[in-house]
């Protein structure tokens, strides 16, 4: 018995490639200011101005978590790291 093979190609097309570079650029120059204001907005409105600064710092986080989500996929789930008693 044999299993035929499937094999999946990306498509390799230019405008593809575009689309998704000015997608990304779009999010990068308009969404991430849009949701720093709004927690700005949030903030501001609940009181926390002190907090205020801090939310620059929620950029580096998003990509922090996103770098761990990541590299989650390739971390071996043979071992959890936990403390055996």
């Amino acid at each position: 018995m044999t299993i035929p093979e499937y094999t999946f190609s990306f498509v390799n097309h230019p405008v593809y490639a575009q689309i998704t570079f000015y997608w990304a650029a779009f999010l990068f120059a308009i969404g991430i200011p849009l949701c720093v204001a709004s927690y700005v907005h949030t903030l501001w409105v609940l009181g926390m101005r002190r907090y205020v600064p801090l939310v620059l710092l929620l950029p580096y986080y998003w990509t922090f978590i996103g770098i761990a989500a990541t590299c989650s996929f390739f971390k071996s789930t043979k071992h959890w790291g936990r403390t055996e008693r």
